[in-house]
């Protein structure tokens, strides 16, 4: 799975909730020109090697949301379905993925924009270089100490 593929179903899930018809969806591109209310989805990547074949995928999955009038009821009611939408694990195409902690704050000037902060977790192979030829043959030599 590659980043772009979950930050895509990312939004898809989102959207089964809370439609496109009714919510903008917007990435860290844009910075005006926007309508409310919307999301606003960005990921943060950080990758480790767990062994020579699989490597770990800690994604911070960042949800901001924008009111088109300041409601804090709403605020809470997002919050609960987001929470709701990330609750053990998510479905990205044919894969799950394992969601951990998952944060909500008010950020902005007046502190009246719901932050959604979710950890995500799921691992992949690493393919092994192909382009030197198997080793088919090993020699050893042994020497004994008297």
């Amino acid at each position: 799975m590659t980043l772009s593929e979950l930050l895509k179903g990312c939004n898809e899930a989102l959207q089964v909730v809370f439609p496109i018809e009714e919510y903008g969806y917007y990435g860290v591109d844009i910075v005006e020109g926007y309508t409310a209310p919307c999301f606003f989805v960005r990921i943060k990547p950080t990758t480790s090697p767990v062994n020579r074949y699989i490597r770990n995928n800690e994604v911070t999955l960042y949800i901001n949301y924008f009111q088109s009038r300041t409601d804090e009821v709403d605020l809470f009611e997002k919050a609960d379905k987001i929470n709701q939408i990330f609750d053990k694990s998510v479905k990205i195409g044919d894969r799950y993925v394992h969601v951990g902690d998952v944060d909500f704050d008010f950020v902005g000037k007046d502190r009246n924009i719901l932050q959604a902060t979710i950890e995500l977790q799921y691992h992949t192979a690493i393919k092994p270089n192909t382009t030197q030829p198997p080793m088919t043959e090993v020699s050893m030599r042994y020497d004994k100490e008297e």
